[in-house]
């Protein structure tokens, strides 16, 4: 046999030999994949097994308890509606979180906005408030201020003017009111009108006529401004109206 053919049949005879060995690994491969599967079904079986008996277990128990007193009823309901408010809570944190921002800087806007009427210098805090006569439409407007907080029918009268006086007066008659009812409406009328401000300041005054002067009051802590119509009687000043919105 020539060399050439010797060489040929050893490439044949070794490449016979590798494909043999291939095939041999590749079936060995595919058993042992064989025996790994049925390993984990046979796991997986025992434990679908060891779960029904689990299961088994707790609805035969479930059988055989006794039932809940209504002592254990009522604290089972007490605490499903327990959770039920906590759930709740939850859901409701963010929207409560959010006012709370919201009134957190409405209360500091309005702390800021106080802050700087009390700096002004026509600020009257209402505990200072006092007597100032009725010289001139700031000393009335005060004047009626403290009868107003006082609660003194006397005084607020002597603080109107006389078309003022006779508006409430005949209200005061159409329901038949005592000297007394009428001292107590107007104290409570006055703590209901002073009991949100914290004191007052002139925004704006004008003169439509050397006879009337318009206040635009503002009501410190309160937030809100008030327009007053004053007339002058005489050498002095009173309280004629108010200017309400629209008018």
């Amino acid at each position: 046999m020539t060399k050439f053919k010797l060489g040929f049949v050893s490439v044949i005879l070794v490449t016979g030999i590798i494909a043999s060995l291939m095939i041999h690994e590749r079936a060995n491969a595919r058993l042992r994949e064989g025996s790994y599967s049925q390993h984990e079904n046979s796991e997986t079986l025992a434990n679908l097994l060891t779960e029904n008996v689990r299961l088994s277990n707790v609805v035969e128990r479930m059988k055989n308890s006794q039932p809940l007193s209504k002592e254990q009823l009522r604290e089972l309901l007490k605490l499903r509606g327990q959770v039920g408010q906590l759930r709740r809570a939850g859901a409701e944190k963010g929207p409560l979180a959010a006012k709370n921002e919201q009134l957190k800087t409405s209360v500091a806007e309005a702390e800021k906005l106080l802050a700087a009427e009390q700096a002004a210098p026509n600020y009257w805090s209402k505990d200072q408030l006092t007597f100032a006569g009725y010289g001139d439409p700031e000393s009335a407007m005060k004047s009626m201020l403290w009868a107003m907080k006082t609660g003194d029918l006397s005084s607020w009268r002597a603080s109107c003017t006389p078309e003022a006086i006779a508006k409430m007066e005949k209200a005061w008659d159409k329901h038949g009111k005592s000297e007394t009812e009428r001292a107590a409406e107007m104290k409570a009328m006055g703590e209901a009108f002073m009991s949100s401000a914290s004191g007052f300041r002139i925004i704006d005054q004008q003169m439509p006529s050397p006879d009337e002067a318009r206040i635009n009051l503002s009501f410190a802590g309160e937030g809100k401004a008030r327009k007053f119509v004053l007339r002058k009687i005489g050498n002095e000043w009173r309280f004629h109206d108010m200017i309400f919105a629209g008018q």
